[in-house]
Order: structure tokens, then sequence, then C-alpha cells
């Protein structure tokens, strides 16, 4: 049986964390789910280079403490010494061409997905880890 997979959510809105958990659940896959409130905390968890690190990032814009391009400036230049190739989504509820552009500068990004998460748009940003393994999901909140 492959190993889980690590979803890391970063978004300060308890109700989109725990939607996304349910959707993720719904896969059928097996997961590890670490939820932070915050990209200051996210960004504390990287910087530990916890093993494994996660497969899949969702990334809020608008968050208190340190907001998703907050995290992004300080993520970036750490991004290369953790060696993975890390899927990582910009999720927000902004459809501003200027959010979606800023996005695109940063290379690790990997695309821009606009709340509500639903449909094809959720089912393909796991599209490329989706053949790992098909199981259960635990959740753990940092």
């Amino acid at each position: 049986m492959a190993p889980p997979l690590h979803i890391c959510i970063i978004d300060d809105d308890p109700i989109v964390q725990f939607t996304l958990q349910k959707q993720i659940e719904n896969l059928s896959i097996a997961c590890i789910i670490h939820a932070f409130l915050d990209g200051e905390q996210a960004y504390q968890f990287f910087l530990k280079k916890p093993k494994p690190l996660p497969d899949l990032v969702f990334l809020d814009i608008n968050m208190p403490i340190l907001d998703g391009w907050g995290f992004m400036e300080k993520f970036a230049p750490l991004y290369p010494s953790l060696k993975k190739n890390i899927l990582l989504y910009v999720l927000s509820s902004s459809s501003f061409d200027q959010d979606i552009n800023r996005s695109k500068t940063y290379p690790m990004i990997n695309g821009y997905l606009v709340k509500p998460l639903i449909g094809d748009a959720f089912t393909n940003a796991f599209k490329p880890l989706l053949e790992r393994n098909m199981n259960t999901t635990k959740t753990v909140n940092q």
C-alpha cells in the first residue's frame, strides 16, 4: 500500500477548512491533512522541513497575521531546499486579474483556484496525486 498523501490547507476560515477536509475524505484517498489558520503558522511548519513534506498545498490569500502573498515571499526562497515538487494552489475568493497574475510570478504555484472549490476544479487539483492510493483520511490540526 502506498504511503498516505500529505495535504496542507492554509486558510483562516474554519468553514473552508472543514469543507475541504470533507471533500478530500469523499475522494477516498489515504491522506493526512495539516491545517493552518494563517501563513506564519504554515511557514514555521515548512521551516522545520518535516518528513514527509506535504504533497499538495491549498493557500488562501486573505488571512490575518501573514497573508498568502506574505507566505509566498517567505516560502519562495525556502522552496528549493525542500527538494520536493509540491503541488501548490492558491485558493481564494478573489477572481481579480491582479491576484491571478501575481500568482503566476511564483513558478512553484501550480494554479489559481476560486472558492468555492467544487466539481472538476477540485478533482483536477488532485489529478497528479490520485493514482498513488485510495483509502481513508485522518486529520491533523496544527
